[in-house]
This record gives C-alpha cells, sequence and structure tokens, in this order.
C-alpha cells in the first residue's frame, strides 16, 4: 500500500482539503440550520448524513468488483464466442441467454452490493428530509 503522507504530500494535502470542505458543507448546509429546532433535528440530520457517507462508501466500494467481473467476462473465450456468433446471426437467442447468465455470474456479488448502498443512501435521504 502506498503510504500517500510521505510520497504524495500534494495528493495528502488536497485528500485533507476536499474531506475538510464537504464536512464544512455538512455543517453550514444541514446542520447548523437545524440548531433552531432542537437537537433532535441535529441528531437526524447527523444521521442522515452518516447514512449518507455510508451509502456512497458502499457502493464506491463495491464498483472495483463489478469492473473486475466486467473484464473478466469480457476475457472470457466463450462469451466473445457468442458475441461473434450474434454478430454473423447464428442461434442469437440462445447466445444472448448465455451472455446475460454470464453477465449475472459477473455483476451478480456487485449488484447486490449497489443495490444495498442504493438503500443505505435512501435512509439517509429519509431522515435528512424528516
Amino acid at each position: 500500500m502506498i503510504d500517500w503522507s510521505r510520497r504524495h504530500p500534494i495528493l495528502a494535502l488536497a485528500a485533507a482539503a476536499f474531506v475538510g470542505s464537504v464536512l464544512w458543507s455538512m455543517w453550514v448546509d444541514e446542520l447548523a440550520p437545524r440548531r433552531a429546532d432542537g437537537a433532535g433535528a441535529v441528531a437526524l440530520g447527523a444521521a442522515g448524513l452518516a447514512s449518507v457517507l455510508v451509502g456512497v462508501g458502499i457502493i464506491v466500494s463495491a464498483l472495483p468488483a463489478a469492473f473486475r467481473g466486467w473484464s473478466q467476462m469480457m476475457g472470457d473465450p466463450d462469451v466473445q464466442a457468442r458475441i461473434a456468433s450474434i454478430r454473423a446471426g447464428g442461434d442469437v437467442r440462445a447466445a444472448r441467454r448465455e451472455n446475460v447468465r454470464a453477465w449475472g455470474r459477473a455483476f451478480g456479488p456487485a449488484l447486490g452490493r449497489i443495490v444495498a448502498g442504493f438503500a443505505v443512501l435512501a435512509v439517509g435521504g429519509w431522515l435528512l428530509n424528516r
């Protein structure tokens, strides 16, 4: 693993500035206006923001697995043969059905995590809009 703080201090500084600006924006735009409504409103806002951040994190963490599955699927000689068969006008229906199954095997685990991330994100949005 790369030690970003030693090898790339500019990138570490930029990342810290980005995270700081996101946190500042959360405070100014979402939590500070809720202070007038009481501690419960601030707590709901903080829980909603945390849920949104966790949901986005789940989605982002699933993307490498999705890209890895896609590249492995597209590198499979059987999938490539079925694609060539579809383009040549062969047994299109069966080839497409098998390619959809290959797509499901490639994206299934990542797709489940992406859907879970969107569900957590939706809960956060609901909490923020209460």
